[in-house]
């Protein structure tokens, strides 16, 4: 049994080191199998599809002195940067477990820490990827 804890996100777009993340969500595979029935009242028959995977969002606390300098880098990225997120699975002393999944694609967009002078919440921003392949 494992956690969604277990686990650790990094990656990079064009070579520059993003770092550890704190969230993960999408990168799903899908694939559109179409379906045909012949005449006759035939069973239907499938025809195989190669997949496709769903845009990937990873996200973390907007750090300053890590993060101001590399986000500003990345605003001028998005559309065109290659990129290439890992999951590494850990075990439950936070060592790695088995192989990582690597998701590879182009940085599509962020989004900006939010600003509220009346507030304390802790400041996050997020990176999305367009998504080619994984493995």
């Amino acid at each position: 049994m494992s956690t969604q804890q277990q686990w650790q996100i990094t990656g990079t777009v064009d070579r520059i080191a993003l770092g550890v993340f704190d969230t993960k969500s999408g990168g799903d595979p899908s694939a559109e199998v179409t379906k045909y029935r012949p005449g006759g009242m035939s069973k239907e028959v499938a025809f195989a599809a190669l997949p496709s995977f769903s845009d990937l969002t990873i996200g973390r606390l907007f750090t300053r002195e890590r993060d101001v300098e590399l986000y500003r880098r990345l605003v001028g990225l998005m559309g065109r940067g290659e990129a290439s997120i890992t999951a590494q699975p850990l075990d439950v002393n936070g060592a790695p477990f088995g192989r990582p999944f690597t998701y590879t694609g182009v940085l599509q967009s962020g989004t900006d820490p939010e600003v509220d002078s009346q507030s304390g919440t802790p400041n996050t921003f997020s990176l999305v990827f367009t998504i080619t392949d994984r493995t």
